[in-house]
């Protein structure tokens, strides 16, 4: 079984956005900058969107990767279930 450590971007208290009433049709969420819920054991099999994939340099550190959206042909859910250890 493959698995995947995953956190969560936390979106408490974000100011409302012009385009938040259409952010499911439109695929934009607004969340905290730099904020995280506690890590998270899942199954790769939940990944199922597309995505791409970049290193970043940290300086002194290595690097690390950047995961970027790029599912463009389906709707977001209307709600976003967090919780996915159901699942």
């Amino acid at each position: 079984m493959t698995f995947a450590i995953i956190e969560h971007f936390k979106n408490d208290k974000v100011p409302e956005m012009p385009w938040s009433s259409k952010h499911a049709d439109l695929g934009i969420f607004t969340w905290n900058f730099n904020k995280f819920s506690d890590p998270k054991i899942i199954s790769i099999s939940q990944l199922c969107s597309l995505f791409a994939l970049a290193d970043v340099p940290l300086r002194g550190q290595g690097c690390a990767w950047v995961t970027i959206s790029l599912d463009h042909l389906t709707q977001e859910p209307n709600t976003l279930n967090l919780d996915l250890d159901e699942e």
